[in-house]
């Protein structure tokens, strides 16, 4: 666990433009963003990222239904 002192401190806010749909959508966005230290990021990851997040949002949606 001493890999991620500190990373957790680093809030990572979607790239200008991005946007996310929904509270379930900035908690996964939050949970995936704290793999990576702040600086690892680049803008194209989280645009990607963005993409996963919807994707992974979408799925939870559709197992629960």
């Amino acid at each position: 666990m001493t890999g991620f002192a500190g990373v957790t401190d680093d809030v990572i806010l979607p790239p200008a433009g991005v946007g996310l749909r929904s509270e379930k959508e900035h908690l996964i966005w939050s949970q995936f963003t704290l793999a990576r230290a702040k600086s690892d990021w680049r803008d194209i990851d989280l645009i990607l990222l963005a993409k996963i997040v919807r994707m992974e949002a979408d799925i939870r949606a559709a197992q629960t239904d």
